[in-house]
C-alpha cells in the first residue's frame, strides 16, 4: 500500500472503531473480546501475545500470561456490559496496552490483511490502485476479514471499475451500526478512486490519499 495509506489508517479506522487501552467486549452476539483499534482477541491466545501492563503500577508493570488470563476471563463474562457505553471498561479493568502496543497490533493485522488479500485474483492490481481505493478495501477487509465474499464487488475491482466497486461495497449488519458511516467512508472512497482513474492526466496522484476530500 501507498506510505499515505498506511499513515492515515489507524486515524481512519479510529472513527469507527474507537481506540481502547483495555479489553472490551463487542456488540456481537456473542459478544468477542476486543482491544485496540477494533482488534479481536479472542480467543484468549491472541491476548496472551500481548504486552498488557497493569494500570495502577508506578513502573506500568507488564501483565504476566496469568494475570492476562485471569482479565481475560472475567471480561469475557461480562456480557450484560457489552451495549454500555465504552467507558465502562476503564472501571472494571485493571490492565491496558500503551499506544506503542496499539500501533503495532493494528499494523501487524493491517500488513496480514493486505498479504491475504493480494493473493486473491481480484485484487492482484492492488499496489496499481489509487490510495483511496486501497483504503478503502482495507476498510473492508477490517470489518469482515480479508477472505469475504463479494462477488459483483471483486469482479468490478478485478476490471478496476471502481464505480461500480462502489455500488457494491456495501456491508450489512443489522447487529453493528457502526457499519453505517464505514460503509458512507468506503463509497466515498471507491468514488474518489474511479475519479482519479479518470483524471489520471490531469494532475491527480494515486499515490495520493484524498479521502475525506471528496474529488
Amino acid at each position: 500500500m501507498y506510505p499515505s495509506v498506511r499513515q492515515q489508517f489507524i486515524a481512519f479506522s479510529k472513527q469507527f472503531e474507537g481506540r481502547m487501552a483495555t479489553m472490551y467486549l463487542d456488540t456481537h452476539a456473542p459478544p468477542l473480546v476486543t482491544v485496540g483499534v477494533g482488534n479481536l482477541i479472542d480467543p484468549l491466545s491472541e491476548a496472551l501475545k500481548l504486552p498488557f501492563k497493569w494500570k495502577d503500577s508506578p513502573m506500568e508493570r507488564c501483565a504476566t500470561p496469568q494475570e492476562i488470563e485471569t482479565e481475560w476471563n472475567y471480561i469475557k463474562s461480562r456480557v450484560e456490559l457489552s451495549q454500555r457505553s465504552a467507558s465502562i471498561w476503564n472501571t472494571v479493568t485493571n490492565l491496558f496496552l500503551d499506544d506503542d502496543g496499539i500501533d503495532a497490533l493494528v499494523y501487524q493485522r493491517l500488513d496480514a490483511n493486505e498479504l491475504i488479500l493480494k493473493r486473491r485474483a481480484a485484487f492482484q492490481n492492488f499496489e496499481e490502485w489509487p490510495g483511496d481505493a486501497q483504503l478503502a478495501l482495507h476498510s473492508m477487509s477490517w470489518a469482515m476479514g480479508p477472505a469475504f465474499k463479494f462477488p459483483l464487488f471483486e469482479q468490478a475491482c478485478a476490471k478496476g471499475d471502481f464505480s461500480s466497486a462502489a455500488a457494491q461495497c456495501h456491508m450489512a449488519d443489522s447487529n453493528n451500526p457502526g457499519l453505517v458511516p464505514r460503509n458512507r467512508a468506503n463509497f466515498r472512497l471507491f468514488m474518489n478512486a474511479a475519479q482519479v482513474v479518470r483524471n489520471s492526466g490531469g494532475g491527480l496522484k494515486p499515490s495520493t490519499l484524498y479521502y475525506p476530500q471528496v474529488l
